[in-house]
C-alpha cells in the first residue's frame, strides 16, 4: 500500500503477515539458517542483530542453526509472529489527502 519511515505499509495486518511469510519463503531466505536469515532481515547496521536472533530463537524454540528450508509452515509462521513482536508492529490509520492543484 505504501511506506512510512522506510517500512512497508499494508492495508491490514493479515496482508503484512502474508508478505513477511512470502519473503521468508524466497530463496534469498530459504537457503539460510535462522541465524543468517535474521542477520539478513535485521542487519547490524540497523539493529542489535544478536539480541534479535536470540529473541527469535527463544520465542520460537527453533535453534539458530536450523535451515529455514527445513521449517514447517507452522514454524515459519512462528518466526514471522516473533519478528512482528520484536519489530513492534502497530495497526495504524490511513489518512488520504487529495493534492491541491
Amino acid at each position: 500500500m505504501g511506506e512510512a519511515g522506510g517500512f512497508a505499509v499494508f492495508a491490514n495486518e493479515e496482508r503484512g503477515m502474508d508478505a513477511l511469510i512470502a519473503l521468508l519463503n524466497t530463496n534469498t531466505y530459504q537457503l539460510l539458517s535462522l541465524f543468517d536469515a535474521i542477520r539478513r532481515y535485521a542487519p547490524p547496521n540497523e539493529n542489535n542483530t544478536l539480541n534479535y536472533q536470540k529473541f527469535i530463537e527463544r520465542i520460537t524454540g527453533i535453534r539458530a542453526d536450523t535451515p529455514l528450508n527445513s521449517l514447517s509452515e507452522n514454524q515459519l509462521e512462528q518466526v514471522a509472529v516473533a519478528i512482528k513482536r520484536i519489530e513492534g508492529w502497530q495497526v495504524g490509520t490511513v489518512i488520504w489527502r487529495i493534492a491541491e492543484e
